[in-house]
C-alpha cells in the first residue's frame, strides 16, 4: 500500500510541477491556475496520498518554481494555495459539518491571504487590497459605505477560494475514488442541495463563537478603540463579515423551517424572507442581532417540540 501511494504521489507531483511550470512561463490563466487549480490540485493530493506524499510535491514543486526558475512572487502565491489545498483535503475526510468546515476555512483563508499581501505585495508584484481601494475610489457614494464594500470585496477572495477548492476537490475525489466514508457523505449532501438546504446549518458552538466575536467587535466600535496595525484591522474586519454572511444565511435557514412548519404556507415564506431582506437593509446592527436571538435560540427551541 505504501509504494503503492509513493507511486501515485510521485505521478500526480509530477503532473503538478509540469502544470506550474507551463502556467508559470507562459502567463496562461495564471491567476485561475494559483487561486483556485493549485488548492484542488493539493487537496486532491492529500485525499489520494495522505499528508507526507502531499508536503513532498508541495515542496519540491516550490523549490523548482521558487529557486530553479527564480519566480519567487509566483512561489509565495503558490504557498498560500498550497495551504488552502492541504486544509480542505483534512477536513473534508473528518466527521464534521459542512458550514462548520467552509466557515473556519475562510477565518484561516483570511489570515492568509491578508498575511501574504500586506507583507509581500512588492515580491508579488501586485495587491489586491489595493486594487480594490482604486476600483472604490472613483465610485459616487459615502466613505462610509465605500470602507463596508472594501472589506466585503476583500472576504469574497477567501471565502469564493475555500467553496471553490471544497466543492470541486469533493467531486473530483469522487470521480478518482479518493473519498472516505466522511467525504462521501459531504458530497452525498452536496449533490442533495435542495432536499437538505434547510436543514444545513453550523454547529451551535460555531455560531457562539461568531456571535460572541461580533460582539466584541461591536463593543470595540462604540467605546471607540482604533486598530493601528494595518494586518490587524484588515484581518478584524475582514472576518467581520465572513461571520455575518455564515450567521446570516444560518437565520434565515432557521426562521425560513420554523415558519413552514408553523403556517405551511409558500406565501408566508415568501412574506417572511422580503421582512428578512427589508429589516437588515433599513437597520442592519438592530435587526441582525434582533434576528440572531429569533433564530438561534428561540426558533431552535420551539423546531425540537415540533
Amino acid at each position: 500500500m505504501e509504494i503503492r501511494k509513493m507511486t501515485e504521489a510521485a505521478i500526480m507531483s509530477a503532473l503538478f510541477i509540469v502544470c506550474s511550470i507551463f502556467a508559470i512561463s507562459t502567463g496562461l490563466l495564471y491567476g485561475l491556475y494559483i487561486d483556485i487549480i493549485v488548492p484542488i490540485f493539493i487537496a486532491i493530493i492529500y485525499l489520494r496520498c495522505d499528508f507526507k506524499f502531499t508536503i513532498l510535491a508541495m515542496v519540491t514543486c516550490l523549490i523548482i518554481v521558487g529557486l530553479v526558475m527564480g519566480n519567487i512572487g509566483s512561489a509565495i502565491c503558490m504557498s498560500q494555495s498550497m495551504i488552502i489545498g492541504v486544509m480542505c483535503g483534512y477536513v473534508m475526510a473528518k466527521e464534521t459539518k459542512i458550514l462548520d468546515d467552509l466557515f473556519y476555512l475562510s477565518i484561516i483563508a483570511c489570515f492568509i491571504m491578508v498575511m501574504v499581501d500586506v507583507w509581500f505585495s512588492k515580491l508579488i508584484g501586485f495587491s489586491f487590497i489595493k486594487d480594490y481601494k482604486n476600483m472604490l475610489g472613483p465610485w459616487p457614494i459615502s466613505d462610509g459605505f465605500k470602507e463596508v464594500l472594501f472589506y466585503i470585496f476583500i472576504a469574497t477572495l477567501p471565502l469564493g477560494t475555500i467553496i471553490m477548492t471544497y466543492f470541486s476537490s469533493l467531486f473530483i475525489g469522487d470521480r478518482i475514488k479518493s473519498l472516505n466514508e466522511e467525504g462521501k457523505r459531504k458530497l452525498y449532501i452536496l449533490k442533495n442541495m435542495r432536499q437538505y438546504a434547510n436543514y444545513i446549518y453550523c454547529s451551535k458552538s460555531t455560531i457562539y463563537i461568531g456571535l460572541v466575536y461580533l460582539l466584541v467587535i461591536q463593543l470595540k466600535n462604540i467605546l471607540g478603540v482604533d486598530i493601528k496595525f494595518i494586518y490587524l484591522l484588515t484581518i478584524t474586519e475582514t472576518i467581520k463579515y465572513v461571520v455575518y454572511y455564515f450567521l446570516i444565511r444560518d437565520a434565515y435557514a432557521y426562521l425560513r423551517l420554523y415558519t413552514y412548519q408553523k403556517t405551511k404556507s409558500i406565501m408566508a415564506l415568501n412574506i417572511m424572507g422580503m421582512t428578512f431582506l427589508a429589516s437588515l437593509a433599513i437597520k442592519f446592527n438592530i435587526s441582525f442581532w434582533i434576528i440572531s436571538l429569533i433564530a438561534f435560540f428561540y426558533a431552535p427551541m420551539k423546531l425540537k417540540t415540533t
